[in-house]
């Protein structure tokens, strides 16, 4: 590191959690402080930081001024790009940062910069496998991502006449739908919103999954939430059993505008001369 071979920053960023625990602390902590910023030596010890995959609070708290320099620097490395929104994100779940100034990860998505906003919304679907299990902490994390999804929420609507050109954020957020504790609001604003704008039949397929599970109340005012964000959706091909097994739903409800809300789907498929729902409609009606 004296002679500035590269390679020794890269390789102490990357080790740099266990410098700090095992082997020399003080040593750890001078150095990082000492690190001129920006500079190539710089760059290749957050290149190599960046892959740590675990935050620790008392080395994210020494690296703070780092990641702030981080903050609108171009790395070489998009991966690193990457990786600093992964951390932030990560930080931001464990409670470390929040969703106010001047915190990182506020100064990260205060510019609502899309390929940001969609990172960060990938990010926190991946944790789905983590959060299976309700417990304390987990909901603690679940419920920091519904804040996040609620900072979204008004910042499109504060930018509503430009509403189109937010299309795949807005797509890709229904992906947090995994998240949603039930059908109430303003989650069903933020559905009924997100839902005109699903771009793919992947991201379709997602949700009409995590919809699914609110079939289980099985109550006339929650069929005809359900009937309403999908009545809100473009038409998709895909898949096929999932549609007719909402439609079934919705046209068993006994609730007469719920069946209509199921009708108004049906018509609008086959108006888009989709006919693949033509017979379960047909029964229903």
């Amino acid at each position: 590191m004296k002679n500035s071979l590269i390679e020794a920053y890269t390789f102490f960023g990357m080790y740099f959690s266990n410098f700090y625990f095992h082997i020399d602390k003080n040593f750890t902590i001078e150095t990082a402080r000492s690190l001129k910023k920006r500079v190539q030596t710089w760059e290749a010890f957050m290149e190599g930081y960046f892959l740590i995959g675990r935050i620790y609070k008392e080395i994210f708290e020494l690296m703070k001024e780092h990641y702030e320099a981080s903050l609108g620097f171009r790395f070489k490395s998009d991966s690193s790009n990457e990786n600093l929104i992964t951390h932030l994100s990560l930080a931001y779940l464990v409670g470390l940062e929040n969703l106010e100034p001047p915190n990182l990860f506020y100064q990260l998505i205060e510019n609502f910069d899309p390929d940001n906003i969609n990172k960060i919304i990938s990010f926190f679907w991946r944790q789905k496998e983590y959060l299976k299990e309700d417990n304390e902490k987990n909901m603690q994390i679940k419920n920091r991502i519904l804040d996040f999804w609620q900072f979204v929420y008004n910042q499109l609507m504060d930018k509503e006449e430009n509403l189109s050109e937010k299309q795949e954020i807005l797509s890709n957020i229904v992906k947090l739908t995994e998240f949603l504790p039930e059908l109430t609001e303003p989650y069903i604003n933020w559905l009924k919103l997100s839902a005109k704008f699903i771009k793919d039949t992947v991201t379709f397929r997602l949700f009409l999954n995590d919809l699914e599970k609110f079939m289980k109340n099985d109550s006339v005012k929650t069929a005809k939430i359900i009937g309403e964000i999908l009545l809100n959706a473009p038409v998709f091909t895909y898949p096929k059993d999932k549609l007719e097994t909402f439609i079934k739903y919705l046209c068993e409800t006994e609730d007469n505008e719920v069946k209509r809300i199921g009708k108004d789907i049906c018509e609008k498929y086959i108006k888009s001369e989709v006919f693949f729902l033509k017979e379960i409609c047909e029964k229903c009606h």
